[in-house]
C-alpha cells in the first residue's frame, strides 16, 4: 500500500508537466484567435463579471507559461540567431502573438523534461535490457524536444494551404484596385477588407504589411516583410512585382495581370498532379481490399471442390 501511494505522488508532478505542456501546445496555436473571442462569448454568456474572473485567470496561466519560456530565451542558452528562427518559424505559421515565443519554448521545456520522467518511471516495468531502457529515456527526450516543432509543421503547412488558396482571389481584386488608380496601401487595405470574410489568414497578412506601410518610411522593407513573414513563393512574387513597380516605374496593372495568370496555370497544375497521383494511390487499397475477393470468388470453389476430394 504504501508503496503503492509512493508511486502516485510521484507520478503526480510527472502528469502535471504533460498536462501543462500539452496546455503550452494548445495556447500557442490558439493564441492569436481565441483570446477576443473567449473574452466576447463570455461577456454574453456568464455576465460582464465572471468574463472578467476568467479573462484574469485565462491571462495569468498565459503570463506564467509565458515568462518561463522568455527567461529561458534570454538565459544565454540560445544563441541571437536561433531565436530569431524560432521566431520566423513561428511567423511562418501564422503565430505572431508576442508571446507566442515563450510559449513555443516553454511547451519544449516542459515536454523534454516530462516524457523522460515519465519514461524512467515506466520503462523500468519493461522486460527488457538496460541499455535498451537507456535508449527508450533518451528517446522520450528526444520525441519531447520535437515534439511542438511536429505541431508547429503541421500548422504551417495548413497556413500555407489556406493563403495559396486564397492568393488568385487576392491577386484579380489588386487588377481591380490598381484599374481604378489606388496606390498601393489603399489597394491592399481594400483588397484585406474584402478578403477578410472569406479567407482571414490572407486578410491579416496583407493587413499586417498595410500597417508595417503605415509605420515605415521605406516601403521596400514593409512589401519584402510580406513575402519573407509566411514564406509562401506566391506572396513573395507579388511583393517583388509591386517593389518593381513602385522602384522601376513598371506597369504595376499588366504585371499583376500576369502575375495573376500564372498563379493559376499554376494552381491547375498542382490539381492535375494530384489526379494523376490518384492511380498510384489507389494501388494499395485495391490490393488490399479487392484482389483478395476477386481470388475469393474466382478460386473458392475450385478450392472447395480440392478440399473434397481429399476428404474423400
Amino acid at each position: 500500500m504504501n508503496q503503492l501511494l509512493a508511486q502516485g505522488l510521484v507520478l503526480l508532478p510527472v502528469f502535471f508537466m504533460l498536462i501543462l505542456a500539452v496546455a503550452s501546445i494548445v495556447l500557442l496555436l490558439t493564441t492569436n484567435r481565441q483570446s477576443d473571442r473567449l473574452t466576447l462569448r463570455g461577456r454574453l454568456a456568464r455576465g460582464e463579471i465572471a468574463a472578467q474572473v476568467a479573462t484574469r485567470k485565462r491571462r495569468r496561466m498565459l503570463g506564467m507559461i509565458g515568462d518561463l519560456g522568455s527567461r529561458f530565451a534570454g538565459s544565454g542558452l540560445l544563441s541571437a540567431r536561433t531565436v530569431r528562427e524560432l521566431e520566423q518559424t513561428l511567423a511562418s505559421a501564422g503565430i505572431v502573438s508576442s508571446r507566442a515565443l515563450g510559449f513555443f519554448i516553454a511547451s519544449k521545456v516542459i515536454a523534454a523534461l516530462a516524457l523522460p520522467a515519465l519514461a524512467a518511471l515506466l520503462v523500468p516495468r519493461l522486460p527488457v535490457p538496460g541499455i535498451v531502457r537507456i535508449c527508450l529515456v533518451l528517446a522520450s527526450f528526444v520525441i519531447g524536444l520535437l515534439l511542438p516543432d511536429y505541431f508547429i509543421r503541421r500548422r504551417r503547412n495548413a497556413y500555407v494551404r489556406t493563403l495559396e488558396a486564397g492568393l488568385g482571389d487576392a491577386l484579380d481584386m489588386m487588377v481591380i484596385c490598381a484599374e481604378a488608380g489606388l496606390a498601393t496601401e489603399p489597394a491592399l487595405l481594400r483588397v484585406s477588407n474584402e478578403l477578410a470574410p472569406v479567407h482571414p489568414a490572407l486578410a491579416d497578412e496583407l493587413m499586417r504589411t498595410v500597417q508595417e506601410l503605415q509605420m515605415m518610411s521605406e516601403s521596400r522593407i514593409a512589401l519584402q516583410n510580406m513575402g519573407t513573414r509566411s514564406g509562401v513563393s506566391g506572396l513573395k512574387r507579388l511583393a517583388a512585382t509591386m517593389i518593381q513597380s513602385l522602384h522601376h516605374g513598371t506597369p504595376l496593372i499588366q504585371a499583376l495581370r500576369t502575375l495573376s495568370v500564372e498563379m493559376r496555370g499554376e494552381m491547375l497544375l498542382r490539381f492535375e498532379e494530384r489526379a494523376a497521383r490518384l492511380p498510384t494511390l489507389l494501388t494499395i487499397p485495391m490490393i488490399v481490399f479487392i484482389l483478395p475477393c476477386v481470388f475469393l470468388i474466382v478460386g473458392g470453389p475450385a478450392m472447395i471442390q480440392v478440399l473434397q476430394h481429399f476428404h474423400h
